[in-house]
């Protein structure tokens, strides 16, 4: 188990608390937060990929991502060295982890009922794929079943072979399905308003490991 404690820019006022879980494999499998009262939960399939990610406040569920895979194209976050989850979110595993870049990915999210409502699903079937140096991906076209639209995502590589000179290199990608979600979820945290403000305001983070 790791911990990371983040503070309130230079001083000492802790706004969060984060405990990360591994399972046997090594994977980040839960990461809670006593302090803003959430916790993040990862399943993996036999091949090391993320099969779902839950999130619930308070106890209560408020998003869910389902993946698939059909093609062996290594996950792009895997090529960046030293960092195994992203900075300040949630659900940290779900850039991370995979080992395969995903086919598909349908995100739900959930009412104060508890009732689901499906954001977007990807159709994997109709997933456009570019890949290049040791099988990495390039950059993968979604279909998205709800909003019937083709939504690219490109990734731009550095010191990693023939693509670090790319005409991918240096572009921002459009905004993927991990960065809306982060965004999403800021929207959905319940009851942390005091939490949040400090959040906006933070600009700078001190860590703190404990293994």
């Amino acid at each position: 188990m790791k911990k990371e404690i983040y503070y309130l820019g230079s001083g000492t006022d802790i706004i969060d608390e984060v405990f990360y879980t591994y399972n046997a494999q090594g994977y980040l499998a839960k990461v809670q937060s006593y302090v803003n009262d959430y916790v993040g939960l990862t399943n993996y399939t036999p091949t090391g990929n993320i099969l779902t990610s839950e999130l619930f406040f308070s106890g209560d569920p408020v998003y869910s991502a389902f993946y698939t895979y059909d093609k062996q194209y290594k996950n792009p976050y895997r090529a960046v060295p030293g960092i195994d989850h992203a900075f300040y979110s949630y659900t940290p595993a779900d850039l991370f982890y995979s080992k395969w870049q995903f086919a598909s990915l349908k995100q739900v999210a959930y009412d104060e009922n508890g009732e689901p409502v499906v954001l977007f699903e990807y159709n994997p079937s109709k997933t456009i794929w570019n890949t290049g140096h040791q099988n990495y991906a390039l950059s993968a076209t979604y279909f998205d079943i709800l909003g019937k639209t083709s939504l690219p995502n490109i990734f731009a590589y550095e010191n990693c072979g023939p693509e670090s000179n790319n005409s991918n290199l240096g572009k921002s990608p459009p905004s993927s399905p991990g960065g809306a979600k982060m965004q999403f979820m800021k929207l959905l945290k319940r009851d942390h308003s005091k939490s949040l403000k400090k959040q906006e305001k933070m600009t700078q983070v001190k860590l703190f490991w404990q293994n």
